[in-house]
Parts: C-alpha cells; structure tokens; sequence
C-alpha cells in the first residue's frame, strides 16, 4: 500500500511520495484506528520529515544525503495497525560544489 498526501495537507515529507486517497484513509482509519480520523493521523505523522545531509568530499565536491527521519514508536505503530510503510531511502547525490547542491536543480546530479 503506497501512501502520498498533497503537500498542503501535512508536513511529513515522506507521507506526500506516496498515495492513498482520502476515502481509503479514512477505510483504514475505521479499521484500524477507531475513534482517530484522517486528520488526526496525518498530525500525528506530520512528525516524520525529510532532511539533506550535506557532506563535504576532500577533492571540493559536496555530498548530499536525503533521509527521512526515523518514525517515533507511536508513529512506527500507527503506520505498522494502517498497513502502510515509508519509502526507502533516496540514494545519495553528488555535486560539483556545496554552492550547487543547494542551488535548485534543473537536471540530475551525478550519482
């Protein structure tokens, strides 16, 4: 089961990769969180987030790292009773510079 929100329905960066419409969330709310709704899940899991690591590589290129951060246990048991899980993490990235690993990015970086 994939699980994406759109971005201006919660914060959690790694729940908005994924799909699951409004009505089948609030199918597995019924089943398996009586009492919560949708809403209720989603601020709950607004908690998980996505960060860049950015590493400095000694011949002046940058290493960017993207990873979600790890679910609280409350929040790994809710996605576990939903049946839901986060995606893997993304592979990392390598740029020229640090200037251009923060700069936006019109085509891929080298991997």
């Amino acid at each position: 089961m994939e699980l994406r929100m759109p971005a201006n329905t919660c914060g959690a960066d790694p729940l908005r990769t994924r799909h699951v419409s409004s009505p089948t969330l609030q199918m597995r709310t019924r089943q398996h969180a009586a009492g919560l709704t949708p809403r209720a899940i989603l601020e709950q899991l607004a908690g998980i987030k996505m960060i860049n690591v950015h590493l400095p590589v000694n011949d002046g290129r940058c290493l960017v790292m993207p990873r979600y951060t790890e679910p609280a246990p409350e929040q790994q048991l809710r996605l576990t009773k939903l049946g839901l899980e986060l995606p893997q993490q993304p592979p990392p990235k390598i740029y020229p510079d640090a200037k251009a690993a923060q700069a936006p990015h019109q085509e891929g970086p080298s991997h």
